[in-house]
């Protein structure tokens, strides 16, 4: 009797056991799944940025929202995105630059603001699949002068551009773009 409940008591063992190692192949098929999903979302989310990206460069509505500031030098400071920033609506652009915090310069933000009227665009697109945008502007402002803008935009939303006048000295921007419509840029007075 004790061997008939030894081995019984053995199988279940057995069975429970085996049970287990099929549930752990089930969670790494699972896992595996969950990983191919992960990598599907992220391709289908980098598509959609990419076509929002195309649509808003082609639209000529968006806006540069600078997390950083350079100079020609290589010199980078942390700026505030929402003070910092390149607005272009059509043809009509805003500069504006405001890399201290606090009141004070030009435009009461510590920094200039400047807006005016592009008068050449010129992109071109470049890279695999075409996906990358290289943009010269040539930009009037009534009292600022004349300025030249190159931006390069990738797929994703993330800018470079540079900023420069007459003189030999440009200012780099460094950040994301933003729809027109949906950036909550502050703009302080013009110059």
């Amino acid at each position: 009797m004790k061997r008939i409940y030894f081995l019984l008591a053995l199988c279940i063992i057995g069975l429970h056991a085996f049970s287990q190692v099929e549930e752990s192949l089930e969670s790494k098929t699972n896992k595996k799944l969950t990983k191919e999903q992960k990598l599907e979302k992220r391709q289908a989310e980098a598509e959609a940025t990419a076509k929002m990206v195309d649509r808003m460069v082609n639209q000529r509505h968006f806006v540069v929202e600078a997390n950083y500031i350079g100079t020609q030098s290589g010199n980078r400071i942390v700026v505030n995105n929402k003070l910092n920033f390149i607005s272009i609506d059509s043809s009509y652009i805003v500069i504006q630059i405001a890399p201290r915090m606090g009141m004070g310069g030009a435009n009461g933000l510590g920094g200039i603001t400047a807006d005016g009227y592009i008068s050449d665009w010129e992109m071109k697109r470049y890279g695999k699949n075409q996906q990358l945008y290289s943009i010269s502007l040539f930009v009037r402002i009534t009292r600022a002068g004349s300025y030249d803008i190159t931006m390069n935009i990738n797929p994703d939303g993330s800018v470079q551009a540079t900023l420069s006048g007459l003189d030999a000295a440009k200012i780099m921007f460094y950040g994301k773009l933003v729809p027109l419509q949906a950036s909550k840029v502050y703009k302080g007075s013009s110059i």
